[in-house]
């Protein structure tokens, strides 16, 4: 036996919802505090999913920002500054931050999807010295790492995320 479905609400189902609990009998023999109770509760649950939803939008956009930000600065300080691997690492990072979202990495995670990505952008662009190359995936482990646990620890001073 499968386990069922968790139950996933648009915000226009949930006031269709709500509007459509008004129409009932039971809910016209209510009282009027407790039909304005209902109400309150209701549109509060409402509410609360738009808030769920537009945090999640948000803390999307902050991955993508952060891994194109990681791949930037490392391309930046520690590798040739060619515009096309520029451009690379701005697509690597980003779709590094989708990734990072995805699967909601800490430090290991993050380092796990950074390394091979920036691995690729060395192998795209091999005009780099064995040093710079040594350094550049040092400095991006460190950096990644670091990335996963400021996303571990949480971005509002140890506040849980709630999505």
């Amino acid at each position: 036996m499968e386990p069922p479905e968790p139950r996933r609400y648009d915000v226009e189902s949930l006031a269709a919802r709500a509007v459509a609990n008004e129409d009932t009998d039971f809910f016209r023999g209510l009282p009027p505090e407790a039909q304005a109770e209902f109400r309150r509760r209701w549109w509060a649950e409402v509410g609360r999913h738009q808030d769920r939803l537009q945090s999640r939008v948000d803390r999307r956009k902050r991955s993508v920002v952060e891994g194109v930000v990681l791949f930037l600065v490392v391309s930046l300080v520690w590798d040739a500054m060619t515009v096309p691997s520029l451009v690379l690492s701005a697509v690597l990072g980003a779709v590094c931050g989708l990734l990072f979202d995805r699967v909601d990495a800490g430090r290991f995670l993050c380092l796990l999807i950074a390394m091979p990505a920036y691995l690729l952008l060395r192998a795209c662009s091999p005009t780099q010295t064995p040093y710079q190359m040594f350094f550049g995936f040092v400095a991006m482990a460190a950096l990644s790492a670091a990335l996963g646990t400021v996303r571990e620890i949480g971005y509002d001073a140890g506040r849980r995320r709630s999505v």
